[in-house]
């Protein structure tokens, strides 16, 4: 989700303050959302809920549902280790 926290407003349209927060937390790790995640009180989703209380409910449905609005390229773009993670098994069926 952090790779375009934007999508969270789709599920939670008043979240505007909160997604700019998520979003300069992105910034503040060199623009990437994989660096975010540097403790077990900072995952991503640990951090979203801090902003976004309903989020943990939720998360994995909403994470899903708002990360196939975007599509796997974008996230493959945006997130290196994610990416690589993703050719390694692609490669399993060669």
């Amino acid at each position: 989700m952090l790779a375009n926290p934007d999508l969270l407003l789709v599920e939670y349209p008043d979240a505007v303050q909160q997604v700019e927060k998520l979003k300069r937390i992105v910034q503040q790790h060199d623009n990437n959302p994989e660096k975010v995640n540097t403790g077990r009180e900072t995952a991503p989703s640990k951090r979203i809920i801090s902003l976004i209380p309903e989020y943990e409910g939720n998360k994995v449905s909403v994470g899903a549902n708002l990360a196939g609005l975007e599509g796997i390229e974008i996230q493959k773009k945006r997130c290196k280790y994610f990416s690589t993670w993703i050719e390694k098994i692609e490669r399993l069926n060669d």
